[in-house]
């Protein structure tokens, strides 16, 4: 019984939320600088293909 009270108390310490006044704490700071490419339908199958490749050459392998 003394178990489940003191694994019910750490479960409630973790899941408290960290703030000092009115103030939270956030750790999500992005990068403005950061550009996100995505990727043409050719580089898509070109990478289709790649990995079509490889998977070919695996085929048959044993493990090691």
């Amino acid at each position: 019984m003394k178990r489940v009270v003191v694994a019910g108390l750490l479960v409630m310490t973790a899941c408290g939320s960290v703030s000092s006044g009115d103030e939270t704490i956030s750790t999500f700071n992005p990068n403005p600088d950061v550009t996100v490419s995505i990727p043409t339908e050719e580089e898509m199958q070109e990478q289709l293909e790649r990995s079509e490749e490889f998977a070919a050459t695996l085929i048959g392998l044993a493990e090691q």
